[in-house]
């Protein structure tokens, strides 16, 4: 099989959990969860199509959770206080708006500091959807990460490849 004969083949799958999402309901699954491994690819893609730039090694790339995965008190005051935050950090803390990439010394380096004090580092990565997020949020609150996210999942979506128009019915 070549190419077109394996996207032709995922994009007509006959049954309905083998089929291809449509672009609304791979928005959505982003905006909400997103493994690490396949946001690093997705995330790398879209900055390749983006920018242009020189590929980067893979292997070379991490995943920043700018929320961190592991909230501190600090975190938790201030996305406002312990309910708020623990309700914030399920909801967000997976989707494509609070995740990033840098490289894994810049990753190691943030740890989970707060956003404020990690700005400069943010500023200072290679990647132009990383060392944009500080010129574009202030602060990184729900709000903050709610914006990002609908900018991400349709920068997403513009990023790679639909599936092709179904010519066959599901089973």
């Amino acid at each position: 099989m070549n190419y077109d004969d394996i996207y032709f083949e995922l994009s007509n799958s006959s049954t309905i959990q083998g089929r291809f999402p449509n672009d609304d309901e791979f928005m959505e699954k982003i905006k909400t969860e997103l493994s690490n491994d396949y946001a690093r690819v997705l995330l790398l893609k879209m900055e390749e199509n983006e920018t242009k730039n020189i590929p980067v090694d893979i292997c070379e790339v991490s995943i920043e959770h700018i929320m961190p995965q592991t909230l501190t008190e600090e975190w938790k005051n201030y996305l406002g206080g312990y309910e708020s935050s623990d309700e914030i950090h399920t909801k967000y803390l997976q989707c494509i708006g609070n995740l990033t990439p840098v490289s894994k010394s810049y990753n190691s380096k943030m740890s989970n500091k707060l956003y404020n004090e990690k700005i400069k580092s943010l500023e200072e990565v290679q990647f132009s959807i990383t060392n944009s997020i500080p010129k574009k949020h202030l602060n990184w609150q729900e709000e903050d990460i709610n914006k990002r996210n609908e900018k991400m999942s349709k920068l997403a979506v513009k990023s790679t490849t639909s599936p092709l128009e179904r010519s066959r019915p599901i089973r």
